[in-house]
């Protein structure tokens, strides 16, 4: 196991943390813990993203849609407040819209399960953190593209910044313990996580181009490349099979009003297409999930 991270110190964590406990504390208590911090994610991707998507400032203080009186710190914890306000503004009685609430618990359960994979496969904690912090850029960016029908270069670029970090970290975990961090960014396994991540982007270059020639329309952006390389460069040889499950979902979804209206983009409506982002986003969580 590579120790050149974080140092010897850690080469005691994992054994503790697959054997069940670490400082006296049970695995639960971690599972848990990375739940709450799902949750926490995910009401941060809700709020960013509206935010975001309407031109707001990312400082001022949350506010019912509705009545727009700023909302009590009670008000806002993951999943329980909709639970205690029985779905209701605590002010003005409107219901609350349950996206937010979404977000948290997929979030929650996503995270659950990484730690968890975490403890199976014998990963060092420092992937499924790296993990974690690509997770949360690639739904913020997915959840902007929803609303707006684009892929921001201020969130894609932070992704790819931790996608090429999850990578280096990955590859100098399964290298010997002597392995510098710069050797694992000059390994052949990083070179190849960038060639398939090239494959997947030129991929969606030419589909773009060939969209355009054909109907003279631009529904497939330049940022689905973006993401389809930062994608690639995590799930490898898996990426194409992301994909495939992302075009299935967005089959599915454009076949089914109720999902049709929830990704409905004006400017995309017109062409025909929906934003493709969220199920390519959604292809790859699944692809890390089942297929690592």
């Amino acid at each position: 196991m590579s120790t050149s991270i974080l140092g010897a110190g850690s080469m005691n964590f994992l054994p503790a943390f697959a054997a069940g406990s670490l400082s006296g504390l049970p695995l639960a208590f971690f599972l848990c813990a990375a739940f709450v911090l799902g949750t926490v994610l995910g009401s941060c991707i809700a709020c960013l993203g509206e935010r975001i998507s309407h031109g707001e400032s990312l400082c001022t203080r949350s506010r019912c849609p509705s009545c727009h009186k700023p909302l009590k710190p009670w008000h806002m914890i993951p999943i329980l407040s909709i639970l205690i306000l029985k779905g209701r503004c605590a002010f003005c009685g409107r219901h609350i819209p349950l996206g937010s609430t979404f977000h948290e618990a997929a979030m929650g359960l996503i995270c659950t399960i990484f730690l968890a994979e975490t403890v199976q496969y014998g990963l060092l904690l420092q992937q499924v953190l790296s993990l974690y912090v690509l997770l949360f850029f690639l739904c913020l960016a997915a959840e902007v593209d929803r609303r707006t029908g684009l892929l921001p270069d201020s969130l894609l670029l932070p992704a790819l910044l931790a996608a090429i970090c999850h990578a280096a970290i990955s590859h100098a975990a399964q290298a010997s313990s002597g392995l510098a961090f710069s050797g694992a960014l000059l390994s052949g396994a990083l070179i190849s996580a960038f060639a398939w991540g090239a494959s997947a982007a030129l991929l969606f270059l030419l589909l773009r181009f060939g969209w355009i020639r054909l109907y003279g329309t631009e529904a497939i952006g330049t940022g689905d490349a973006c993401l389809a390389f930062i994608l690639g460069l995590v799930t490898k040889d898996s990426v194409f099979l992301a994909v495939a499950i992302a075009s299935l979902l967005a089959m599915l979804a454009v076949l089914h009003k109720q999902c049709r209206k929830a990704f409905y983009v004006r400017e995309l409506a017109a062409k025909g297409a929906i934003p493709f982002g969220p199920f390519l986003v959604a292809g790859g969580i699944a692809v890390m999930i089942f297929c690592r």
